[in-house]
Formats: C-alpha cells, sequence, structure tokens
C-alpha cells in the first residue's frame, strides 16, 4: 500500500516538472486541458485507505465491530477527457476538494465529524488513486439477459427450424431451454388475448401470454433471417450453368419468389442439392443467431468440409 501511495504521490505533485507534460508542449497544463477538452471522458477511480476506512468506523452510530465492505471501498470519478497525465495531475489538483467532500457526504452530512485537515495530503492518505484516460462507454449495448438453460443440441435447433412456416419464428427459454415456434398470425393472437384463434382456453391464454413476456423468453431467428432472396441468389449464384442460373434468378423478382424458386429448382432437377446447400447455411446462421443471443449449445452438426456455402 506504501509503495502504491508513493507512486500517486510522486505523479501527482510532478505537474509542471520535467516529464510531467509531453516532450514539446509547452503549455500551462491548465491551459492545455481547456484548449482539449472534447466529448469523452476519462475517470479517476479511488480506493479507501485505511484511515478514511478507520474514520468511517469512528461515526457516530457505527456499531461496535463493524467493517467497511470491500464493495464500498472503491468509487469512480468520471471527468472531461485527460488526455495526458499533465492534465489528469492538473486537474486533480484543481478538484480534489470537491471529490473529498463527496467522499465524506457519502457517510455523513454533519460537517463537525469531516477531517478539519482536508489537504491535498490527507487526500492522498485516505485514498489510493488510480487514473485511466479514456472510458469504454458499453450503456448503448443491448443487454443480454442471465441464460442458465443447457446447451442445447445444434441439430435439434436446426431441426425445429427446418420445420417453420415462412412466418414462423423460433424461440428458447432461457432457464429450461425449451423450444417453442410460432408464426406471426399465433403472435399476434398472443398479444390480442384471442384464444378462439388458437383453440385454446381463456386461462392457458393467460399463461401463454405470461410466458411469452417473460423475460426468460428469448427469440433465436425468424424463418426469413435465412430463408429469403439474398439466400435463394446466393445459391443460384453457385450454379455453373449460365441459362439455369440466369432461370433461377429471374424468378426472384416480384411476388412468390420462394414458390417460383422451388419449382425452378425441381425442374432444374437440383432439389437435393438445394436442400443440402441451405440446411448448411441455416447451420451457419443458427450458431451466429445462438452465439448474439448468449444461447449455449452443443454443435453436434458436422460442420461442412472447406469453404462456406457459396463460395468456390
Amino acid at each position: 500500500m506504501t509503495e502504491g501511495r508513493d507512486r500517486n504521490e510522486n505523479a501527482l505533485r510532478n505537474t509542471g516538472e520535467e516529464g510531467g507534460a509531453q516532450d514539446g508542449d509547452e503549455r500551462d497544463p491548465v491551459e492545455a486541458l481547456d484548449e482539449d477538452l472534447g466529448l469523452f471522458s476519462s475517470v479517476f477511480v479511488l480506493g479507501a485507505r485505511k484511515p478514511f476506512a478507520d474514520w468511517v468506523q469512528g461515526l457516530e452510530g457505527s456499531p461496535a465491530g463493524w467493517t467497511m465492505r470491500p464493495i464500498d471501498r472503491y468509487q469512480a470519478v468520471l471527468t472531461p477527457e485527460l488526455p495526458t497525465q499533465a492534465a489528469a495531475d492538473a486537474w486533480l489538483q484543481q478538484n480534489y476538494p470537491e471529490i473529498f467532500v463527496r467522499q465524506l457526504e457519502a457517510w455523513t452530512e454533519d460537517e463537525s465529524e469531516w477531517p478539519a485537515d482536508r489537504s491535498f495530503d490527507t487526500f492522498l492518505a485516505w485514498f489510493d488513486v488510480m487514473f485511466a484516460p479514456s472510458v469504454d462507454d458499453m450503456r448503448d449495448r443491448e443487454s443480454q439477459r442471465l441464460v442458465t438453460c443447457a446447451p442445447l443440441p445444434l441439430a435439434r435447433i436446426r431441426e425445429e427450424f427446418l420445420q417453420l412456416p415462412l412466418d414462423g419464428r423460433l424461440f428458447v427459454h432461457i432457464e429450461t431451454g425449451e423450444l417453442f415456434a410460432w408464426t406471426d398470425q399465433e403472435i399476434e393472437a398472443i398479444h390480442a388475448g384471442n384464444a378462439a384463434s388458437l383453440d385454446i382456453s381463456d386461462d392457458d391464454m393467460r399463461d401463454l401470454q405470461e410466458v411469452f413476456a417473460s423475460e426468460s423468453f428469448v427469440e433465436i431467428v425468424e424463418r426469413t433471417d435465412v430463408d429469403n432472396v439474398e439466400t435463394m441468389a446466393a445459391f443460384a449464384n453457385t450454379v455453373d450453368s449460365p441459362a439455369i442460373r440466369n432461370r433461377l434468378l429471374n424468378t426472384l423478382q416480384g411476388r412468390r419468389a420462394h414458390r417460383r424458386f422451388r419449382d425452378a429448382i425441381d425442374v432444374a432437377g437440383l432439389r437435393h442439392r438445394w436442400n443440402t446447400w441451405f440446411e448448411r447455411t441455416v447451420t451457419d446462421a443458427l450458431r451466429d443467431f445462438l452465439a448474439d443471443a448468449g444461447v449455449p449449445f452443443v454443435d453436434d452438426v458436422e460442420r461442412a468440409e472447406g469453404q462456406r456455402p457459396g463460395e468456390d
């Protein structure tokens, strides 16, 4: 701990001395900070040292034998961007009084309980100070729910997917691992509470709505995420015969593309080749979808040897 404090003090007191600023930067660190501040952030992390923990323990009302929890020992202080150590040192020396007070206020607002000496030396004696010049802000990432189910067999998931109608979707309960398949029409009926359209009782509909609204219920994939015009075009482009290739691509124009494409596949005698290619494509896609959703799976489907579908 003493060694860590010495490093803090030496670094923070070297502002303006040799090495305190980047070579060739003659500006005052505070002026440089004013000029350089942008939209990014830096952070100081304060770690409570023994003097601070002892002060907290000695506050009136603290029970005998009380000790500070490890989780309470650390605080992060978000700052404007501080791109250099000199800028960080200058900012901290200017703002440590407010930081110090905020740490004290978190435990008592009675200023008579606060230490009379709230100098920079006391601040460094009471807190380990760690600095990071950049902050990786991940708040805009969609948080993933905790998945507790056992790994699911990829072959079973693929089998369920291949049985989906074109407007079907595949869901998984991330606690039990149970798979559910519904069409868009069925999902609309669930949202509307239309038990008659699904030929179930009102009680069963309420149970179904609870399941569907559960945080443990995650959509894995829609049929059209894979079974779409782009996939059919990718297959058509693997066909060597220009005449057959163009015939397949022409079926993708306009409505009913799926029906016309599959009819053309049969006429060309490519049904088996298409089925094999499509299953490989589905398998690769499901690997990606499951990984993105954080759903564990056992890859019990033999990976296609060599290249991915559509590659020469």
